[in-house]
């Protein structure tokens, strides 16, 4: 799962990141802290790639990422995003046919 934010910031001190992932009001992942190294630039903000090896994501269920940033004076603010599922059913190929007129 790859989280993208923006809007989080701190002009006077490093934020700290922690993400979660809920599954129907339940963490399947709990939260655990983001290091700098591994977040990237992206979409105008923050891009994370959670890497859960110990969760198992099932077909068909809501699923909602939590980021917190806490600043150095320990002030949080929550993200949360819209519900996601797993889709683990195959592409739909469509045929399209071009001619020459």
């Amino acid at each position: 799962v790859t989280i993208c934010a923006s809007g989080f910031q701190d002009l006077e001190s490093r934020v700290r990141w922690a993400l979660a992932i809920v599954v129907a009001d339940t963490q399947l992942v709990p939260w655990h802290e983001v290091l700098q190294d591994d977040a990237a630039p992206g979409a105008g903000g923050l891009a994370v790639s959670l890497r859960a090896s110990n969760a198992t994501f099932l077909p068909g269920l809501p699923y909602t990422a939590r980021l917190r940033a806490t600043n150095a004076a320990g002030l949080s603010r929550f993200g949360q995003s819209v519900r996601f599922y797993l889709d683990t059913s195959p592409p739909v190929l469509v045929w399209f046919l071009f001619g020459t007129a």
